[in-house]
């Protein structure tokens, strides 16, 4: 990001940072000061599968597409559905999944994930351009299942999954029935529920391969049919 510091980039809008050919633009200005760019970007604090090429991801949680776009920057010939329910957030996100696309398809899609479908039950927290799952909101914003995601885009296998929304991780897992996912990356420190993650996603076919020391916890896991095969 020619001449401007990663917090210039942080609190002012439409600052794009570049990065080994990787361009994300951030259209709003943000007061929080967060670290995200810089966790997700020079951290890269979701990395421990490897990223292969023709493969399915899904971002769930995306923000402004800092992941997406990362993965899109490494792989090749695959399809990335990148998923978040703030409507500015999106906007955002959709500019830079257009920018960053390579030969990959990025397909955003404005709604967030819970147990169940609903309409509703998002608050959006202006000044971070956040939003957190709570069910006695009362929007238009759009709340799928995984079950009913998987469903409407036909898709058959995820290699991939990365979840960050907030503390509903474990609402959207309890969802989970079809299609899952191979391996997910996903935020464990909302609320102090990754003993509780941990244990739910062992209850559907889940083992725990990995979980990072970093000051976001996160956690890796993959499915233990396909780990077998993987170890044999």
């Amino acid at each position: 990001m020619s001449g401007r510091s990663f917090m210039e980039a942080l609190i002012n809008p439409e600052i794009t940072w570049d990065k080994d050919g990787l361009v994300i633009t951030r259209l709003y200005k943000c007061s929080a000061k967060t670290i995200l760019e810089d966790e997700l970007l020079c951290d890269r604090v979701y990395d421990y599968f490897e990223l292969k090429n023709g493969k399915t991801y899904v971002d769930v949680g995306a923000s402004i597409g800092i992941w997406t776009c990362d993965v899109s920057s490494r792989v090749g010939s695959s399809v990335i559905y990148s998923v978040e329910p703030h409507p500015d957030t999106y906007k955002n996100l959709e500019y830079n999944a257009n920018v960053n696309k390579n030969t990959n398809t990025i397909i955003p899609i404005e709604a967030g994930f819970a147990e169940k479908d609903d309409v509703g039950g998002f608050e959006f927290i202006g000044f971070q351009h956040n939003s957190y799952y709570n069910s006695d909101v009362s929007n238009n914003a759009k709340v799928m299942s995984w079950d009913t995601f998987v469903d409407a885009y036909d898709i058959k296998n995820v290699y991939l999954l990365k979840v960050d929304i907030e503390g509903a991780e474990e609402s959207m897992f309890k969802g989970m029935t079809k299609c899952l996912p191979e391996r997910i990356a996903f935020a464990s420190y909302h609320h102090d529920q990754r003993k509780s993650l941990h244990g739910l996603l062992r209850q559907k076919g889940y083992t725990i391969v990995h979980k990072s020391k970093h000051g976001m916890a996160i956690s890796f896991a993959i499915l233990s049919d396909v780990l077998k095969k993987e170890v044999d």
